[in-house]
């Protein structure tokens, strides 16, 4: 709720034009554009549908760890990417959009790719802290590009 109070100290006036054609049929549109624009949060959307709810169960029935024990983790990884999504900008100025976004999820998929082979040898004591560590790693890469993709998108599309 502390961020309505900022939301109303924005003084920025925004000028959006006046929609003069009534655009019922949509053939106004550049659908080429949108779908194109769409694609790869529809692939977050779908790849993280399909993996997020799993990685409880692996660290469950890998690691025997308990529900506290993951809520903890779930929590780090939350702090996290607050933490990352505050240097997005800074990202997406050194590097720009093009290599930022692969990049971050790139990463993100090598290091759920970590995760997951920590079972083979989950046997070792160590295993455990590697499998956190990449969970903790993977979130923030993934999350990162999201606010690039949507600013793209609006940049693109309007």
């Amino acid at each position: 709720f502390v961020g309505i109070y900022f939301a109303y100290k924005i003084n920025r006036a925004e000028q959006v034009p006046a929609i003069t054609e009534k655009r019922s049929d949509f053939k106004g549109y550049d659908w080429k554009l949108i779908l194109r624009s769409l694609f790869p949060t529809l692939l977050f959307a779908v790849g993280a549908g399909f993996i997020i709810p799993f990685i409880g169960l692996f660290f469950v029935n890998v690691y025997h760890m308990t529900t506290s024990v993951f809520s903890f983790l779930c929590f780090l990884t939350a702090i996290l990417v607050t933490v990352v999504s505050m240097y997005v900008p800074k990202v997406k100025e050194s590097f720009g959009y093009d290599r930022a976004v692969p990049m971050s999820q790139i990463f993100a998929i090598v290091a759920l790719l970590g995760m997951a082979t920590t079972q083979y040898y989950s046997h070792l004591s160590v295993a455990v802290y590697v499998a956190a560590f990449f969970y903790l790693l993977r979130q923030p890469l993934m999350s990162m590009a999201v606010p690039m993709i949507l600013e793209v998108t609006m940049k693109y599309v309007g």
